[in-house]
């Protein structure tokens, strides 16, 4: 019975020594799974962290590209302004210069229609200096005639046919 029991004691002891290492392979595993659980706990709160800057960046993006939608519309709407604008400057200097090409096309006219007048003024003038000079020459023909006594036939006289020539008489 000693020898039974001693068998049951070592088998006793087999088994103590087999739970003992299961449990040691258990705490072993327990303490992995609470290293786990720590890490995955820290990883977490450092992920909850990096999500609520995230977030925050997210809310500043959102504020940003509501400023910026509205930076834009502004932005075009000032450009549209502008174009505008061009558009309306464009028309005015077209208007302008289809005006000017106008009143240049007239100023050469008349620059034309003046050059015709001088040259009429000058041939008029030359005129009026040939009829002065006939009728100095009438004028001195006639004193001689005076103090000589001899009448001026106006019929035969020079003086008087160019005179009447110059006026367009004939």
């Amino acid at each position: 019975s000693n020898a039974i029991k001693s068998d049951d004691i070592s088998d006793l002891l087999i088994k103590t020594t087999e739970l003992q290492t299961k449990i040691d392979e258990l705490n072993k595993q327990l303490t992995d799974v609470k290293n786990d659980y720590k890490y995955n706990r820290q990883n977490a709160l450092k992920t909850a962290e990096e999500l609520k800057e995230v977030k925050k960046q997210l809310l500043n993006l959102q504020k940003d590209t509501v400023s910026l939608h509205y930076s834009i519309k502004l932005a075009r709407e000032r450009s549209d302004m502008l174009q505008k604008e061009l558009s309306d400057t464009k028309n005015k200097y077209r208007t302008l210069f289809a005006d000017y090409s106008s009143i240049q096309k007239e100023l050469e006219t008349k620059d034309i229609e003046l050059q015709s007048l001088e040259k009429q003024l000058v041939a008029q003038k030359e005129t009026m200096e040939a009829i002065s000079k006939s009728f100095i020459e009438l004028r001195k023909q006639l004193l001689d005639a005076e103090t000589s006594g001899k009448p001026i036939n106006p019929n035969k006289n020079t003086h008087i046919n160019k005179i009447a020539k110059l006026l367009g008489h004939y």
